[in-house]
């Protein structure tokens, strides 16, 4: 939640060996401060709003392993003479166009504008960016304010079922079993059709066989799993990775999509959290911890009469039963023992039932809307 431009001052950090800055709101240039940062080794200024050009001094970063600048606003050609030799990842936003094959996983000959040939892994590109900015939407410039972007009830309950969708995939039908470590809201990327995707493998670990819930990670170095207020609280002192972890940091991304409320608001302390905001709200109070937006959602206002209008503000009753089946399958993910948890594949088969019957609901809705106009129309021409 940072913003702002990167200050000239950290320039002076002269030994400075990793800069990571992505997922936040930082805009302006890279300033040419940085050039004296020569033993930099990491540098992630990815998913911010930083505009001009990328700076020519990259190509003296002799150290420089990992370079991150996508989901920004920079101009002109991207660097090539040497530090793509010195790079042995860097990600940026290109044109699939200039790629001589899109396998998922390979590393097809792309060509950059000035006709240099290098390789690199291609990815889609998410035009709608992640679920993050959707649910919490801040003004990345100081100049004009964002338009308002708000995700309507089915929206939201669609792309819970795109990411429990991902995470069954993951869990129980790769060869070996792999758990993501790191789902959270930023990590869901949505494409131009709304669909959500899951991103940022960087923690992801393999399960040593596919039988076995959890394992043991030798490495001393890998340190917490995850975000705090999405990972287990245990990842940080053990070092046991779990499928189980995933579906704690998926019903923590649940309830946040429909309450809007992150985990790690003010209001969660002295031992209340999301989990047990929600828990004590259900089933009769789920009105008062819904995100308001949901409630006064209105669709084809045009048919709808005003008494229907005003029951829709303080929410349709078939909303709210389906959001205290949502909420239900959240808060049984976030159980505190892995053994009460939902397994995901339940999740992703209870979810489907209610999304069909919102959509049963919605059709029937429709048609009496539609039936009701028309008598109404008949009506007014039997009168005159």
């Amino acid at each position: 939640m940072l913003f702002g431009k990167i200050p000239t001052s950290l320039g002076s950090c002269v030994k400075l060996e990793s800069l990571a800055m992505r997922s936040n709101f930082f805009q302006g240039v890279i300033p040419s401060s940085l050039e004296s940062l020569r033993g930099l080794e990491v540098l992630d200024l990815s998913k911010n709003n930083f505009s001009g050009n990328i700076p020519k001094f990259l190509e003296s970063f002799i150290f420089l392993e990992l370079l991150n600048l996508s989901y920004n606003n920079f101009d002109g050609e991207v660097p090539t003479n040497g530090v793509f030799k010195n790079i042995s990842a860097t990600v940026i936003k290109g044109n699939s166009k200039l790629c001589g094959g899109m396998p998922k996983f390979d590393l097809p000959i792309c060509v950059d504008y000035q006709g240099h040939v290098f390789k690199a892994l291609v990815y889609e590109f998410m035009t709608n960016g992640n679920l993050d900015e959707w649910l919490h939407p801040i003004s990345r410039t100081n100049e004009v304010p964002e338009e308002q972007r708000n995700l309507n009830f089915l929206q939201r309950l669609n792309i819970t079922i795109d990411v429990a969708n991902a995470l069954e995939y993951l869990h129980h039908h790769c060869h070996t079993p792999i758990v993501h470590c790191d789902l959270k809201p930023s990590n869901v990327l949505l494409d131009d059709e709304m669909i959500g995707h899951v991103g940022d493998f960087g923690l992801a670990r393999f399960l040593r066989e596919a039988t076995q819930e959890r394992f043991t990670n030798q490495s001393n170095s890998f340190g917490l799993r995850g975000t705090i207020g999405y990972a287990l609280p245990e990842y940080g002192i053990g070092n046991e990775v779990s499928i189980n972890g995933d579906v704690y940091s998926y019903g923590i991304l649940l309830l946040e999509m429909f309450t809007r409320k992150r985990p790690t608001v003010n209001i969660f302390k002295d031992n209340l959290n999301l989990h047990d905001f929600v828990k004590g709200a259900l089933p009769k109070r789920v009105i008062n911890i819904v995100d308001p937006i949901i409630l006064w959602e209105r669709e084809d206002m045009e048919t709808r009469t005003n008494d229907t209008h005003i029951q829709n503000q303080i929410g349709s009753p078939k909303i709210l039963e389906c959001l205290i089946l949502i909420f239900g399958i959240g808060v049984s993910c976030t159980m505190e023992s892995p053994r009460e948890r939902m397994n995901i594949s339940d999740v992703v088969a209870q979810l489907h039932l209610i999304r069909e019957k919102l959509l049963r609901t919605r059709i029937a809705e429709k048609d009496f809307n539609l039936q009701v106009q028309r008598a109404s129309d008949l009506l007014e021409g039997s009168m005159t």
